[in-house]
């Protein structure tokens, strides 16, 4: 029996496919749409919650404010739920934390919570109930100008939060809006032609997808913008130690990527995000990434509408989106070399394998002809 037919052979064949089929299931997980354009058409914003504790019954003004706030949510389809809870009766574990935070103060008090998905233990916000107004809760002038923004079809929105040093905020947002104009004139669009998640996968419609960036400052001091402020501080378990200024990165459905703080916005860390914003989307589950959204009054959905480019129904597409890392504790968990060293390794093990194969088959032919 020749060796092109023994079982040796076949067993090495078999492993050359499972090889293979590792090897090309990893490089083909990456779809040509943007980042920044994949979140803005995918990714449900996450809830945020208000809890409001209370041992007797809410009075007909507390009923009044939760009422308002609930018609103003699902008018705005504002990312927020709201939930009511009597703690004579029994807490649902999760909010337990919450709970204890509140627990022999005076009641009612309503605590915010970031969305489970940031992974922020701290409530955004808590007070009684006649300090709640819903119009400064769910919106402001800069989240206003932010959603505008994106829905325009920028790629992503530079919040730049102010230190007080005129300095230090001088030099950053030269060196910001400098890397920005440089971003603008240089990155480029994957080449998105045939792309099977695409509605017209031949002729992709980009008219409303370019490569675009921006700044907007947000002043730490103006009362209207208390909550994004909080927000973007409360986003990460560190921000609020740092009197430096604070650059935020935000796309999609206006998700906040991470923070660079103080001497972390420079021009390597601000083209770090730039390009994985405008780089080929994984298509993977949202959780998978870094990041928080931010509490917006939007319905995306009725809002991005016939601009979409993406197929309503898509093909599996698994896989993880490749971070570059930034200054800040969450930028920092996500390490590009990972995703590299694993490519590295992959095609080390399939030049390995097949150069042990051919020896095995030449030290076979020489064996069979002595």
């Amino acid at each position: 029996m020749s060796f092109f037919r023994s079982r040796r052979f076949l067993a090495w064949t078999a492993a050359v496919g499972v090889y293979l089929s590792v090897a090309l299931s990893f490089f083909a997980e990456a779809c040509s749409v943007p980042v920044f354009r994949w979140a803005l058409e995918r990714w449900p914003a996450d809830q945020y919650e208000l809890i409001i504790f209370h041992e007797k019954p809410l009075s007909p003004g507390d009923h009044a404010r939760i009422h308002s706030l609930e018609q103003r949510i699902e008018n705005t389809s504002a990312n927020l739920q709201v939930r009511s809870m009597d703690v004579t009766q029994s807490i649902m574990e999760h909010y337990l934390p919450a709970w204890k935070k509140v627990q022999g103060g005076p009641l009612p008090m309503g605590l915010l919570l970031y969305p489970h998905t940031a992974h922020v233990v701290p409530p955004l916000w808590q007070g009684a109930l006649n300090e709640l107004f819903p119009e400064t809760l769910l919106d402001s002038p800069a989240r206003r100008e932010i959603k505008r923004r994106l829905l325009d079809g920028q790629s992503g929105v530079w919040l730049l939060l102010p230190s007080g040093n005129q300095a230090k905020d001088a030099a950053a947002a030269k060196l910001l809006a400098q890397q920005i104009d440089h971003a603008n004139k240089t990155l480029h669009l994957p080449d998105m032609t045939g792309d099977n998640v695409l509605k017209e996968p031949e002729t992709p419609d980009s008219s409303n997808l370019r490569v675009e960036f921006s700044v907007l400052t947000v002043d730490r001091e103006n009362p209207d913008e208390a909550i994004l402020i909080r927000m973007l501080l409360g986003s990460e378990p560190d921000l609020s130690e740092y009197s430096e200024p604070m650059a935020f990165p935000v796309y999609g459905r206006g998700r906040v990527l991470y923070a660079l703080v103080g001497q972390g916005i420079n021009p390597d860390t601000i083209l770090k995000a730039n390009a994985f914003l405008v780089g080929r989307c994984a298509c993977e589950i949202k959780v998978d990434n870094p990041g928080a959204d931010l509490l917006m009054p939007v319905d995306w959905e009725k809002s991005i509408g016939d601009t979409a480019i993406c197929a309503l129904e898509l093909p599996p597409l698994p896989g993880t989106a490749i971070i570059n890392d930034g200054v800040s504790e969450t930028a920092r968990k996500e390490d590009p070399a990972a995703r590299s060293f694993a490519r590295n390794a992959i095609i080390t093990v399939l030049a390995a394998f097949f150069l042990v194969l051919a020896a095995t088959w030449v030290l076979t032919y020489r064996r069979r002809n002595k």
